[in-house]
């Protein structure tokens, strides 16, 4: 009987051991070693957030010259076990980590932005530089699967007991590398926290934006829209310091301005400052017209 308790344990460990740390490679090793392809799984079913090291990147040797074979790429899918479902990423880490050189993740699902992404430069070998990843599980049960290929690294796919530090770049400080598509249809860039269809932490470079605006101003020049005159508007800005109907410096800074909202609000000052053109250069012949008539009394 006891034997049997032995052996039960035993393979209970094993199944355990096998599914914490399963892994598969696909391809024809024996035929190219270039073809592997490798799948991880891992874990998670406690309520505390674990350390996890994925893998080491060979990060440059000045003796490979300047081209390098080194960098991991493929798709983390998991589920997340709390109500958020499952997602995926595609990650893509660069044979060198640099300032200039940087790993490239793109995000798909409402949960996909809980793991946390790290990479630190290591010496583990002794005369080789190399860079490891991790990435940290939100505070949730989660099973893990990574497909991933790359060449000069080594897989590890196991809990860190010792918390790393000195990050040469993470998800948290370098949100450049990411873009975002969750569930509710928004996409981000540079950012894990997208409110808008599109939000951008950056510069945005295009040929041409088309923006669709409704109610434009032309309004403005209808019968019976009245404009104020230069000397209220002259009380007002001395008052307020800025156009009467537009945001404060203080609006723009904290909440942003609607570009299309904007461009009907510049296009009413525009047109408003056009009829009071037009009326300070009636009044200007007119006086013009009055002097030349005293001159010619005279």
């Amino acid at each position: 009987m006891k034997n049997f308790k032995f052996w039960i344990i035993l393979i209970a460990l094993l199944i355990g051991y096998h599914l914490g740390n399963a892994q598969t490679i696909l391809g024809d090793p024996n035929k190219n070693s270039n073809t592997k392809l490798y799948v991880y799984e891992y874990y998670h079913h406690t309520v505390e957030q674990e350390w996890i090291k994925l893998f080491s990147i060979k990060n440059y040797n000045p003796s490979q010259g300047f081209w390098g074979k080194g960098g991991v790429a493929g798709r983390a899918y998991f589920v997340d076990y709390q109500g958020s479902g499952g997602s995926y990423i595609d990650f893509s880490f660069p044979q060198k980590l640099s300032g200039t050189q940087k790993p490239i993740l793109q995000l798909s699902g409402n949960s996909a932005n809980q793991l946390q992404w790290y990479a630190k430069i290591s010496n583990e070998n002794g005369n080789e530089e190399l860079y490891d990843v991790y990435i940290k599980t939100p505070i949730a049960n989660l099973g893990l699967t990574f497909l991933i290929r790359g060449n000069d690294f080594t897989p590890y796919f196991q809990k860190e007991n010792t918390t790393p530090t000195q990050f040469t770049w993470s998800s948290n400080a370098n949100p450049e590398s990411f873009s975002f598509f969750n569930n509710s249809g928004n996409i981000g860039f540079g950012t894990l926290n997208p409110t808008e269809k599109l939000s951008v932490n950056g510069k945005i470079r295009a040929k041409e934006v088309k923006v669709e605006a409704a109610n434009w101003p032309d309004y403005v020049f209808e019968e019976g829209y009245k404009v104020g005159t230069l000397e209220v508007l002259e009380s007002y800005i001395k008052t307020h310091k800025h156009l009467p109907g537009m945001p404060s410096a203080k609006d723009v800074e904290a909440n942003g301005i609607a570009v299309s909202e904007m461009l009907k609000l510049q296009q009413q000052k525009i047109e408003e400052l056009t009829l009071q053109l037009i009326e300070l250069s009636k009044k200007v012949e007119t006086q013009n017209a009055d002097l030349k008539g005293l001159k010619n009394k005279k």
